[in-house]
């Protein structure tokens, strides 16, 4: 039987990636990739990406040199969103 162990979820980068890179990695493991990227003016950057269940919110992880954090989505637009 098959299930599905990927779906959509919001992060928070710590800066833009580099162009062509889009694979977020957690411990040298592939755990999703990243979609499109904005600069929101209170949050900083933010992306929608297609990750795995077993990433939970608030884990991080690599898109190339940058960092990101799962967040759950819709964003919350609150101080307990930070910045990287």
């Amino acid at each position: 039987r098959a299930r599905v162990n990927r779906g959509l979820a919001g992060v928070i980068l710590e800066k833009p990636p580099c162009s062509g890179e889009y694979r977020v990695e957690n411990q040298g493991r592939s755990v999703g990739w990243l979609g499109h990227v904005v600069e929101h003016p209170i949050i900083g950057l933010i992306g929608l990406a297609v990750l795995r269940h077993d990433f939970p919110s608030g884990s991080e992880g690599n898109v190339g040199d940058s960092r990101v954090r799962r967040v759950e989505i819709p964003f919350e637009i609150s101080t307990r969103q930070k910045r990287f």
